[in-house]
């Protein structure tokens, strides 16, 4: 429910009558003089009536926006950071207009995709670009997991930490889920670990260091020396992506608090391009989460529904900062489950439309947008896999993740699948995606 909010307090009088030209001073208009027998003393007079009515509603506005004022004086200068998980649509804080956030600033530049993408595009059949626009999760216990990179050739998978106990067994399980997709011809596989640090990691250990280990050092140099020694270190095992840095604002109490790089934007931003960097210079492939920032989540969108609060201006402020800062640098940018007032205050921004734009138009990002989990996006849709994932493109994402046993991510492809066969419009969308995954591959050395 999208609730419409009066965008000021206003009071006018118009008068009755519009003067023509100057009047001599201390000369009343023509209106305004008083008629024979007129009681201009007398209280009940409409003229009087007007004039005590006015000051009255005055009065009222000077004490309505004193207390907002003092209100948000008291609140440190800010709006409130989130409302409560589960909580009604009416709850939904000062939505701002979409229409506002799809028109953004601009248009992003002409995307120009590589030379070897545009070539390989044009070799695939409608069922392998699909494919190629999905990133699912692996479950590396099952000796034949390598198989499971499907039959059309996923664009990619994500191993996390329940699919091996240590280095040597996650080398070997990416030797072989390479080895799969290569052997059946398909496009070599994006192969992500989700690693940024401290409980954040898919393999044991550093590097790199937890966030808030690399913020209490102040120091970008150690965030970006931390990033390419995680690079290093996950390029040596087979990965050629992972889902970090964690570019959220931390929210004091927060469902992330304690996981980031600071409370702080500017801070946050500092760290951030900085890891972004270091991971680039280690040939590994960064995603950015999670636009346009969840760190005032209500809870982890990834466990339950949750919202952010404030308006679109309050997020461009605080929340959105690191981002201006990695939109030009960031290969991949992941998008928030997290729903938002400056938007609809219910639905995943992995899923709608202007958010997508915002990070388009507003901020020229030419890379990846990749989805978060459309499995736990389900927790806010309350649909199936195959509808989100339908959604998530027609929104705008490029790379579809997906958790989850295999046969929800065989639902969900099959869902776009059968959409893009049905529309042309959903088609262009599918190869625009496709051009910008492939170009993605053909940067880093993956398209070989």
């Amino acid at each position: 429910m999208k609730l419409s909010f009066p965008r000021r307090l206003g009071l006018a009088h118009r008068s009755p009558r519009r003067a023509e030209g100057r009047r001599p001073a201390g000369r009343r208009p023509a209106w305004d003089q008083p008629s024979s027998g007129s009681p201009r003393a007398c209280a009940n007079h409409p003229a009087a009536i007007r004039r005590r009515r006015l000051i009255a509603a005055g009065v009222t506005l000077v004490l309505v926006v004193g207390v907002a004022i003092a209100v948000f004086e008291e609140s440190g200068g800010r709006g409130p950071r989130y409302v409560p998980s589960g909580s009604p649509a009416l709850s939904v804080i000062a939505p701002a207009d979409l229409s506002h956030a799809a028109r953004g600033a601009g248009r992003a530049p002409q995307f120009k995709p590589a030379t070897a993408a545009v070539s390989l595009a044009a070799t695939l059949p409608l069922a392998r670009q699909v494919a190629q626009l999905f990133m699912v999760s692996l479950d590396g216990r099952s000796p034949s997991a390598g198989l499971a990179i499907g039959p059309d050739g996923w664009g990619g998978v994500v191993l996390v930490a329940s699919s091996f106990a240590g280095d040597s067994q996650a080398g070997a399980l990416v030797a072989g889920v390479d080895a799969a997709a290569r052997g059946a011809g398909g496009v070599p596989p994006l192969i992500a670990a989700a690693q940024a640090g401290g409980s954040d990691a898919a393999l044991p250990g550093p590097p790199p260091q937890a966030e808030p280990l690399v913020r209490a050092s102040g120091q970008a140099a150690l965030a970006r020396a931390q990033a390419l020694a995680t690079g290093q270190r996950l390029r040596a095992l087979g990965f050629n992506m992972t889902l970090a840095p964690l570019a959220d604002v931390d929210t004091p109490g927060g469902a992330f608090s304690g996981r980031l790089f600071g409370t702080d934007p500017g801070t946050v931003a500092r760290l951030s391009l900085a890891a972004v960097n270091g991971y680039a210079a280690g040939g590994l492939i960064s995603a950015v989460g999670h636009f346009p920032g969840s760190g005032g989540a209500s809870a982890d969108p990834d466990q339950m529904t949750a919202t952010v609060g404030g308006s679109l201006e309050e997020l461009r402020a605080h929340d959105l900062v690191p981002f201006v800062a990695v939109a030009p640098k960031a290969p991949v940018i992941l998008m928030s489950n997290a729903s938002y007032a400056a938007f609809d205050g219910v639905t995943p921004a992995g899923l709608l439309a202007p958010a997508v734009a915002l990070l388009r138009n507003d901020y020229a990002f030419q890379g990846v947008v990749m989805s978060d989990d459309l499995d736990a996006a389900l927790l806010a849709t309350g649909g199936n896999s195959g509808s989100a994932a339908v959604q998530a493109i027609e929104a705008g994402d490029d790379l579809l993740y997906i958790s989850g046993p295999e046969s929800e991510h065989q639902a969900a492809y099959a869902a776009v699948l059968s959409a893009a066969r049905a529309s042309a419009s959903l088609r262009t969308k599918v190869h625009d995606a496709l051009l910008r995954v492939l170009s993605l591959k053909a940067k880093y050395g993956i398209l070989r």
